[in-house]
């Protein structure tokens, strides 16, 4: 009976601990769930309405995002929702890149490999002023990281 009641507690307690496994989610205005330990950093661009998520590898989770909450969510009952494919491009800008998260120096590349400019890191949000660089497909690099973006004008 002393080892079907501690059989019993191990049990439990295996089953508890697993269902208090908690973890920070980003939700989209989509329904998709984001967990925050998989992402680095938000992307606008201009003064768009919508942003992207990306990871620490650079590849944009979810793009188009307009609204967004922060819940903290028992992993066992979460819907882990697939994302949707992406073609990692953070969009068209115009005239500027809006970066939250970003801890290094932000590079951007034309095309054919040539740095166009370079930006340091002011703070927890930075804006960069691309309305100079002709229009084109550019490469920003930021630490490890990077994502394309389009310039139209």
């Amino acid at each position: 009976m002393r080892k079907f009641l501690s059989l019993t507690f191990i049990v439990f307690s295996a089953l508890f601990a697993k269902a208090d496994k908690v973890a920070w989610y980003l939700m989209t205005d989509e329904g998709y769930y984001v967990p925050m330990s998989r992402i680095s950093m938000l992307v606008a661009v201009d003064e768009n309405d919508a942003f992207s998520v990306l990871d620490h590898e650079g590849r944009v989770l979810v793009s188009g995002v307009r609204n967004a909450t922060f819940e903290q969510v028992d992993e066992a009952t979460v819907i882990k929702s697939p994302l949707a494919p992406t073609d990692n491009s953070i969009g068209v800008a115009d005239n500027e890149i809006l970066l939250m998260g970003a801890s290094a120096p932000i590079v951007i590349y034309n095309t054919a490999g040539i740095k166009q400019m370079e930006v340091q890191p002011s703070g927890s949000e930075m804006r960069i002023n691309i309305a100079g660089l002709p229009k084109g497909v550019y490469i920003a690099k930021c630490g490890k990281q990077s994502f394309k973006f389009s310039k139209n004008r």
